[in-house]
């Protein structure tokens, strides 16, 4: 993802986004980003994935608030959940996403 209005476009059309936010310089996000990688391939079935490099996407990285790299974004039905900061293990960014967009269906009775 490379522009704001893609950014708002998938936010928008998507049940489910989920958004990782690195950085090529930073070592933090070159250990991230293929766990990313790795639960975008496995957990397609619960949203749609997307990498935003934040070098090259200044205006994402200001609308998210990116105040670390790297960071993650959840959004249900256009509105932003939760953000996770930092470098996480493959598990952990796995339970987030879940615990995430399971309460949120739960809370619109959608579960």
């Amino acid at each position: 993802m490379t522009s704001l209005p893609e950014l708002q476009s998938a936010v928008a059309r998507q049940t489910a986004l989920v958004v990782g936010c690195y950085s090529d310089w930073c070592p933090a996000s070159s250990q991230s980003k293929p766990v990313f990688e790795r639960v975008a391939a496995a957990h397609q079935h619960w949203a749609c994935f997307a990498k935003v490099r934040t070098d090259e996407s200044p205006d994402i990285a200001g609308v998210l608030s990116v105040t670390a790299i790297p960071s993650f974004y959840v959004f249900r039905t256009g509105r932003l959940l939760d953000t996770l900061r930092g470098s996480v293990p493959e598990a952990r960014l796995i339970d987030w996403i879940r615990r995430n967009l399971r309460e949120n269906a739960q809370q619109q009775h959608i579960a």
